[in-house]
């Protein structure tokens, strides 16, 4: 479903203009959003604004699931394992970094939020 939204971002001409493609990211983008962050950051160009993703970019992926007879507990176990890069690192980093707080939570702001809309493109 992304790349028909990035061609249609490329057909528009919004990449072109740096800036104009903004993903927010933090601890709770993982799987297929990890890899979606990445998409829209070198595919249509995206400044990624938030926190630290909360798993690496290679990761593995790819749930299947089994009911354990006895107990009948769900089992979920990957099967594919997706390298995206040749370097392992811990997480994919904002370029624009933004914490958010449990007293922002709390309050009911998002300064996450706040910041892409605040952001402006280096001319």
């Amino acid at each position: 479903m992304l790349l028909p939204f990035i061609q249609g971002l490329k057909f528009r001409g919004t990449p072109s203009r740096p800036g104009s493609v903004i993903a927010l990211i933090g601890r709770g983008t993982f799987s297929s959003a990890q890899m979606n962050a990445a998409k829209l950051k070198t595919e249509a160009g995206a400044v990624l604004i938030g926190e630290p993703t909360g798993q690496k970019p290679n990761h593995f992926g790819e749930q299947k699931t089994f009911v354990l007879p006895h107990s009948q507990i769900e089992v979920r176990y990957s099967t594919k394992y997706w390298k995206t890069e040749e370097i392992e690192r811990p997480s994919m980093d904002p370029d624009v970094r933004v914490e958010a707080s449990s007293a922002d939570y709390l309050g009911g702001k998002d300064p996450v939020l706040e910041a892409a809309l605040r952001y402006e493109a280096p001319k």
